[in-house]
Order: C-alpha cells, then sequence, then structure tokens
C-alpha cells in the first residue's frame, strides 16, 4: 500500500471512531430517533448528527420542548440524558417532581450534578488550583459551500470536481459519512471546501483531531502530525 493511502487510511479510521449510527453521536449526543424526529438525515450514508451546526439547532428545539413539558429546566436537562418519556414515568413511579428525589440510572442520576461542578469550576477555576490557561484555536477556515441536488456515486470523483479531495471533503462534512450519497429526492445538500485550496490546513487539523492517531494493522502506530503534512501536501497540487 502507497504511503500516501495509508496516512488517508488513519484519518478514515479516526473518523469512524466517532460515528455510531445506532448509538448516540455528534457533539449532542442525539440518537438516532430523536435526530430523526427532529428532520436530521441519519442512515449508512448520511449522518446529520455529526452537522454541528443543524445538531445544535435540534438540540435547543429538544430542550425547549422537554421544558414546554416539565416548566422546569433542571428535568428538563435530565430529559435531555434520558427522554422526557423516561422521566414522566420516574416521576410518576417515585410520586415526585423534583429531580434531586428521583432514583435514576447511574448516568442519569449524576448527570445535573457533573453539569453543577463543571459550572463550579469553570465559575472560579484558581480556587481549585486550576491554572486558567486557554488554548489557541486556529478557527475554522474560510469556506464556500458547493450545493447538489443529486446522487453522488463516487465521492473521489466529485471532490476533485469541486476542487478537493476525498480526505477533505469528509472533515469539512463529517455529516458525510458513507463512499456515495443516494438522493433520488433531489434534496439539496451543501458541501463546505476550503476557498483557498493551497491554504495550510495543518492547524485546523491539529484542532480536530487529537495529536496522534493509531492504528493496529501493518502501521502499527502513527502520529497525526506526519498525516496532516501528506493531506496539506495531497490538497496543494
Amino acid at each position: 500500500m502507497p504511503d500516501d493511502f495509508k496516512y488517508v487510511a488513519i484519518i478514515e479510521s479516526h473518523l469512524s471512531n466517532v460515528i455510531s449510527p445506532m448509538g448516540a453521536s455528534g457533539f449532542w449526543q442525539l440518537m438516532p430517533v430523536t435526530a430523526q424526529h427532529y428532520g436530521l438525515i441519519v442512515n449508512s450514508e448520511v449522518d446529520e448528527r455529526l452537522d454541528v451546526e443543524k445538531a445544535t439547532v435540534v438540540a435547543c428545539k429538544h430542550f425547549k420542548d422537554a421544558h414546554n413539558y416539565f416548566k422546569n429546566w433542571t428535568l428538563s436537562a435530565a430529559a435531555y440524558n434520558v427522554g422526557i418519556g423516561g422521566i414522566q414515568n420516574a416521576l410518576k413511579k417515585q410520586n415526585t417532581n423534583n429531580y434531586y428525589d428521583l432514583l435514576l440510572n447511574k448516568e442519569t442520576g449524576s448527570f445535573i450534578y457533573r453539569i453543577l461542578a463543571y459550572k463550579t469550576l469553570l465559575s472560579n477555576p484558581t480556587h481549585f488550583g486550576v491554572k486558567n490557561k486557554i488554548k489557541k484555536s486556529g478557527g475554522f477556515p474560510a469556506f464556500k459551500i458547493v450545493k447538489m441536488d443529486s446522487s453522488i456515486t463516487n465521492l473521489s470523483a466529485f471532490a476533485k470536481h469541486i476542487g478537493t479531495n476525498t480526505i477533505v471533503l469528509k472533515t469539512f462534512n463529517p455529516w458525510l459519512i458513507g463512499e456515495q450519497l443516494t438522493n433520488p429526492d433531489k434534496k439539496t445538500f451543501q458541501f463546505k471546501i476550503p476557498k483557498n485550496k493551497n491554504i495550510d490546513l495543518s492547524v485546523y487539523f491539529n484542532d480536530v483531531f487529537s495529536q496522534e492517531a493509531i492504528i493496529d494493522t501493518t502501521l502499527k502506530t502513527a502520529t497525526l502530525t506526519d498525516t496532516l503534512k501528506i493531506i496539506t501536501d495531497t490538497l496543494k497540487k
């Protein structure tokens, strides 16, 4: 296997690790049924829970719907973790309307307390001996939108056609999890790609991925720094 393809395999493997179609996924850890209820696409080719902007809108709607039902933000937050039905059943069975009186599963039972702990820590980090060091982010590179309302049978060919490559296409559009895009309903999908194809993306990639990506195959161990150099050099070609 040529070195270029080996390094691309590392990134693709890393991307696949954050995808869990059957369980919670994405920044907001939405379940498939919840995401689909609010209009997100979740299938073997597209998982819009990994689109941070769309998933954030859905998460906010989910919180608001729970609050409209319970009229209580603490119960709403707990419902985000276990579902409105789960909290509703627990309140009924335990004859209470207070989250702090509920006996819940371990994860949901500690959910609010962990949030409160984070809030307390972040509100006064020096009090707890935490040095307030802020990591400087490279920020999201300038991008442009390419719209497509037809099926894509070959992502590599499509990426080349719009002036980029497959790994950059999938990194900028992590919701694109398959190797093709079947679109019989002619839905308009929006793809983000860098405005400047010669830009050095290594700073952004370092923000997105962990510093080391490990594959337990013939590659054994490889650092992401080397991977990013290959990707950046490939993008500039």
